[in-house]
């Protein structure tokens, strides 16, 4: 699972699981910010990733619209679903 903890820094999100009672599984690989829409793609791939969390969707949208200049092929399905 990848999860993008895209307004979260880490230590916030540490607190949170904390408050939550539990850990960050071995399964999970947490990512706090992308560089590019090719970068989370390739992540995505080479790590096999089926599932991806986006916290929250209002960041990723953002970043987004900020490279839409890049291609954004498979990833625009994403933005689609949301």
């Amino acid at each position: 699972m990848l999860y993008l903890a895209l307004e979260d820094s880490k230590r916030r999100l540490q607190q949170r699981i904390k408050q939550l009672g539990t850990g960050i599984s071995q399964n999970c690989f947490v990512l706090f910010n992308i560089e590019s829409l090719q970068e989370l793609e390739k992540i995505i791939i080479d790590h096999n990733f089926e599932v991806v969390i986006v916290d929250t969707m209002q960041a990723f949208k953002r970043a987004v619209k900020l490279l839409q200049t890049q291609s954004l092929t498979p990833m625009s399905r994403i933005i689609t679903l949301a």
